[in-house]
């Protein structure tokens, strides 16, 4: 059988009717998103993985899953999901495969490519690296539908409604941190 994340890849509606009968814990897909957040951080400031680095990552970067579970169970109260909100935050959290391939394949090439900005600037010249980056959103896009509409049994409307608010939620209070703090309004032009 294959792993949850290999599963999820594969066929993402058949992966989550699947993991619907016996949802995952949502403590191991936290601590495998925090361990490769903490790896990706590690490798591609230090070069190597350092202890320190792992550790503190796994505890400063906390607010990632923590943002990540409101905006899951924010969905889950919009459409009125069956599911218990432990089922539905192991159900999301088993679909990261994704972004976790895509923070491994840049740490791997920070770590074994003697160039890495040629190496990226070269990917973003021939619009492979924005090739990727706009991939792996749409993945976890349709993975964050098919939890709701597969994993949670929903119909189609509630389901769109349920993604829609996730996205709402999490990229929203993303976009209105970075806002609060100053930091947008210069790259759009304003003071």
């Amino acid at each position: 059988m294959l792993s949850e994340e290999l599963l999820l890849l594969r066929a993402p509606f058949r992966g989550y009717l699947r993991l619907g009968e016996a949802p995952p814990s949502p403590w191991l897909g936290v601590l495998r998103l925090q361990l490769v957040l903490a790896v990706f951080v590690s490798l591609t400031t230090a070069g190597r993985l350092v202890p320190f680095h792992v550790a503190s990552i796994v505890v400063t970067w906390g607010f990632v899953p923590a943002w990540q579970a409101l905006a899951v169970l924010a969905g889950h109260a919009v459409a009125r999901s069956p599911r218990s909100r432990r089922d539905a935050l192991g159900l999301y959290f088993a679909g990261h495969a994704p972004w976790q391939l895509l923070l491994l394949l840049v740490a791997g090439v920070c770590v074994l490519v003697s160039d890495p900005a040629a190496v990226g600037a070269f990917a973003l010249r021939r619009g492979i690296l924005p090739a990727l980056v706009l991939s792996t959103a749409f993945a976890g896009i349709l993975l964050t539908h098919a939890s709701y509409r597969a994993g949670h049994a929903l119909p189609r409307g509630r389901a769109i409604a349920a993604t829609l608010t996730f996205y709402l939620v999490y990229v929203g209070g993303i976009v209105g941190w970075y806002l609060a703090q100053g930091q947008l309004q210069p790259l759009l032009g304003y003071r």
